[in-house]
């Protein structure tokens, strides 16, 4: 999974739940010049990803940034 941000940040994601602290509960996501952030995909799984900018501005403990679900692609 690749998430671009469309300035310098720090993302971090769990697969449980929106409710966890960025540090130390978050799992850090590889990043490539603090805009594109990586983990790898599992389809089974949901992301709960919260990022955090230079200035410190993140989401509040019980709210993401954003929430991926993985599916099937069932076009042929």
């Amino acid at each position: 999974m690749k998430i671009i941000t469309d300035e310098k940040a720090q993302c971090v994601y769990s697969t449980n739940s929106c409710n966890y602290l960025l540090e130390p509960d978050g799992i850090k996501m590889k990043s490539l010049q603090e805009k594109e952030h990586f983990v790898e995909w599992n389809t089974q799984k949901t992301y709960y990803v919260k990022c955090m900018d230079n200035f410190g501005n993140s989401p509040l403990s019980n709210q993401c940034s954003i929430i991926v679900k993985g599916s099937e692609n069932y076009n042929n």
